[in-house]
C-alpha cells in the first residue's frame, strides 16, 4: 500500500466526520439541513497549513469552511467554484496531481464528488485522488493498477447517501457505459471497483425505438430524496454528432443503478458535471455550458435546460473570439 493510502484509511476522524472540508452544498436526506457556516472569500484568502508532498497533509488537512449554494467545478486541469445566484465563478486553481504528466488518461480530471463530511474525491482514468479545496492541490489515494479488481474509474462521480449502499456511511459510485459501479474510499480494499447492477435493467426507460441508454457525463444524488438520483445518459448506439445532439435527464435507483424514468432530453450535449445549488439541478457541458436544468418533464416537450453561462478562455493576441473552456465535472 502507498504511503498516501495508509494516510488516506489512517486520516483523523473526529466526532465521526473527516476532518477535511470543502466549499460545497451537498445533497442531503430530505428533512436535514445543509450546513451554511464561514465566509467563502476567507476561505480562498486562508492559505494551505500543508502541502500535499507532507507526510501529515492527509492526517492533518487544511479544513475550507462550507458556504450553502456554491459549487464546485472542473474543466480538465482546474478547479472552480460557481455561485448559481449571482452566476459567478471563482477560480480555485490547477489540480497539482496533473502537472508534467504525459498519459491522457492520467493528466485529465474526469470527475470529481463531494462526500458529507466534504472531502472532495476526483479520479482520472487511472488514479483516484483527494483534492484540497482551498487552492486545489491534491493527491493520490490509490493507482487503478494498485487497486483491487483493476479497471479504470468512472467519469460519473457521485455519493450514495448512508443507508442506500450502506448502513452508516457515504459510498462513492459511479457508471462505467451503463454498468453501476460502488468504489471503496477505506479499509484494505481502497480503489476496489465492484459491480452492483445496469442501467437498463427493466424496460422502463427503452426508448421509443427500444434503444438502451448509458452514461453520457455525470450523476448526483437527488436534493431531497436519498434513494434516488439523476443520471445525464446517451442514446445506445451513439451517433457520430454526439457533438451536438442531447443528452438525456434520467431518475435511476441509488441502491441498484437501475434507470427509474427518462425525464426528458435536456437540450444540451456531453454534460460532464451534475450538482445541486439552493435545490436547483445544474449542469456543466463539454462546450462551456453552465446550465440549469428541471427535474419534471415540460408540459410543452421543451429541453429540461437553460444556459445560463459558457466559460471561455480570454480573447487571444489576434483579437479572435474567446473560445469555450470545456467543463468535465461538477460535485
Amino acid at each position: 500500500m502507498t504511503t498516501a493510502a495508509r494516510h488516506h484509511r489512517n486520516r483523523i476522524v473526529r466526532n465521526g466526520v473527516y476532518a477535511l472540508a470543502a466549499v460545497a452544498t451537498v445533497a442531503c436526506a430530505k428533512g436535514e439541513p445543509v450546513p451554511s457556516l464561514g465566509t467563502f472569500e476567507q476561505d480562498l484568502q486562508t492559505p494551505a497549513a500543508s502541502s500535499p508532498e507532507s507526510s501529515t497533509w492527509f492526517e492533518t488537512p487544511p479544513v475550507a469552511k462550507p458556504v450553502a449554494n456554491k459549487i464546485f467545478a472542473h474543466s480538465p486541469d482546474t478547479l472552480f467554484v460557481y455561485e448559481p445566484d449571482t452566476k459567478n465563478l471563482t477560480e480555485i486553481g490547477k489540480f497539482s496531481c496533473l502537472a508534467n504528466i504525459d498519459d491522457s488518461d492520467d493528466n485529465r480530471m474526469i470527475d470529481i464528488a463531494v462526500d458529507r463530511a466534504r472531502v472532495v474525491y476526483g479520479a482520472t482514468f487511472r488514479r483516484l485522488v483527494v483534492i484540497n479545496p482551498r487552492d486545489a492541490t491534491c493527491q493520490e489515494i490509490v493507482r487503478v493498477g494498485n487497486a483491487a479488481g483493476g479497471g479504470a474509474f468512472p467519469n460519473s462521480l457521485a455519493f450514495a447517501s448512508a443507508g442506500t449502499l450502506s448502513s452508516d456511511r457515504d459510498v462513492l459510485v459511479g457508471y462505467v457505459k451503463d454498468q453501476f459501479y460502488r468504489i471503496e474510499t477505506e479499509g484494505d480494499n481502497l480503489g476496489k471497483m465492484t459491480p452492483v447492477g445496469p442501467l437498463n435493467k427493466t424496460a422502463a426507460c427503452l426508448g421509443d425505438d427500444n434503444a438502451k441508454y448509458e452514461a453520457a457525463g455525470d450523476l448526483i444524488a437527488s436534493s431531497d430524496n436519498a434513494a434516488v438520483g439523476y443520471l445525464t445518459v446517451q442514446k445506445q448506439p451513439r451517433l457520430e454528432e454526439s457533438q451536438t445532439r442531447s443528452d438525456w435527464l434520467a431518475k435511476i435507483d441509488m441502491k441498484t443503478g437501475a434507470c427509474l424514468q427518462i425525464i426528458g432530453a435536456i437540450g444540451q450535449p456531453n454534460l460532464y458535471g451534475l450538482a445541486y445549488a439552493a435545490g436547483k439541478l445544474v449542469g456543466f457541458s463539454a462546450n462551456g455550458n453552465v446550465v440549469s436544468i428541471e427535474e419534471k418533464p415540460a408540459a410543452d416537450g421543451k429541453p429540461l435546460g437553460t444556459v445560463v453561462k459558457t466559460l471561455s478562455s480570454a480573447v487571444g493576441p489576434t483579437g479572435a473570439a474567446p473560445k469555450p473552456v470545456p467543463w468535465y465535472g461538477a460535485g
